[in-house]
């Protein structure tokens, strides 16, 4: 009985932070810990990252102790048929056969175009959907035309099937993306909640509520000082705490001050995420009142810290939030009921250390970084191993003109 083989991995990400060698991001240790696992596993596998990204980075990372990290120019309008063409050459180039498979960070854009290659090539290809995919508000960010908006959807719903496999973050999303393709699996983004090589940080003085992540529309921000507003006048005293950056902070500040909140809202900007511990353990509560989340990672290390969580009800972080055990969930932009379930928290510190234990427990068991990357390891090789064969009989990375039209040598 032969053992398997290698495997050749193609990741397709837009994760700039991987273009840069001295990146010590989340998810640069993560695409390391892949490397690691899948190499100890199957001995000569490799995995070779496309980033995809408009931004012109000086570091860029190729092999020898590394995942190889390779960077395509996305380019936007009619730039992108460039940049599909650019993408298509290097698949082609790195796409040997023998054990192949292709993973993409969404199942959009140049994905779809992953999917052709992987298609004509006989090479497995796993989609990856990183929260509610059909949501109006993911819709919404995705583009500013209703009508492109919903044909990118159609498209969407139809190429899913096309998929040798999805990796979807949560369960609820999940089940969704069973109506179009069988092969699902469910596996959350890793990452290292609790790490025990925190420095320490100066001791909270005073209840505090914060916010981590990108200011834009899907945050209802707007939802989210309201609610401190309400707060403010309950808990007197109460301090908050913004911390991330995006288009919408100037906004966001002048809401603060027109408020009358401005003095107890601290918009911190972007922060390292080695500092971020120092926000997590000084804060009380942690608030998101979003309308969509990729996955809601920030609720994770929130509960991972022992910090009770207030959410939005969505795809996501309902996995996340054991809604009356760990938190609260909420409906998206409910102001008033956010602002309630916070200041019940603020005006019970047992009830809130409870529910802090009962997150970091939870996460503990349903988070754990090397069980999570394990089964990504898993899905890579069940995937590859799963495939035909064809491509390695023929030995080419893009198979030949006769063979796409169905001809064959005498």
């Amino acid at each position: 009985m032969s053992h398997p083989g290698p495997v050749s991995v193609i990741q397709i990400s837009y994760d700039v932070a991987l273009l840069d060698s001295r990146s010590h991001s989340d998810s640069a240790r993560r695409q390391r810990t892949y490397a690691r696992l899948l190499a100890d596993r199957r001995p000569g596998s490799s995995i070779v990252t496309v980033v995809l990204s408009d931004k012109r980075v000086s570091y860029i990372v190729r092999g020898n102790t590394e995942p190889t990290v390779i960077q395509v120019r996305r380019r936007r309008g009619v730039g992108r048929i460039v940049t599909s063409i650019v993408l298509l050459r290097t698949l082609r180039k790195r796409g040997a056969c023998a054990g192949s498979v292709v993973t993409t960070q969404s199942v959009q854009d140049e994905a779809w175009v992953a999917l052709l290659y992987c298609r004509l090539a006989k090479i497995p290809i796993i989609g990856q959907v990183h929260g509610d995919l059909f949501s109006v508000s993911a819709s919404a960010d995705s583009s500013k035309s209703i009508i492109v908006a919903s044909l990118r959807s159609a498209l969407t719903r139809r190429s899913l099937r096309w998929f040798t496999a999805i990796r979807a973050v949560g369960n609820a999303t999940a089940e969704d993306l069973r109506c179009w393709n069988p092969n699902v699996q469910t596996i959350p983004v890793t990452m290292p909640v609790l790490r025990t090589d925190y420095g320490t940080c100066p001791p909270a003085t005073a209840p505090s509520v914060l916010f981590v992540g990108r200011l834009v529309a899907a945050k209802n921000m707007n939802c989210w000082l309201e609610a401190a507003k309400t707060i403010s006048v309950a808990v007197p005293g109460c301090s908050f705490e913004i911390v991330g950056d995006g288009p919408l902070r100037p906004m966001l500040e002048s809401e603060a001050s027109r408020l009358g909140i401005g003095d107890s809202v601290a918009f911190r900007g972007l922060i390292a995420y080695d500092d971020l511990h120092c926000y997590y353990t000084r804060a009380s509560v942690f608030m998101l009142t979003s309308s969509f989340e990729g996955f809601g990672r920030v609720v994770v290390e929130a509960q991972g810290f022992g910090l009770p969580v207030v959410a939005s009800h969505i795809a996501g972080v309902e996995d996340i939030v054991l809604n009356g055990e760990s938190g609260f969930l909420v409906s998206p932009l409910e102001s008033d009921r956010f602002a309630e379930r916070v200041i019940t928290l603020l005006r019970d510190p047992k009830l809130a250390r409870e529910m802090g234990s009962v997150g970091m427990r939870h996460v503990l068991e349903r988070f754990d970084p090397d069980s999570l990357a394990e089964a990504y390891i898993d899905l890579l090789t069940r995937v590859a191993d799963s495939a035909d064969g064809s491509c390695r009989r023929s030995g080419r990375a893009w198979p030949s003109r006769k063979t796409r039209l169905g001809l064959h040598d005498d």
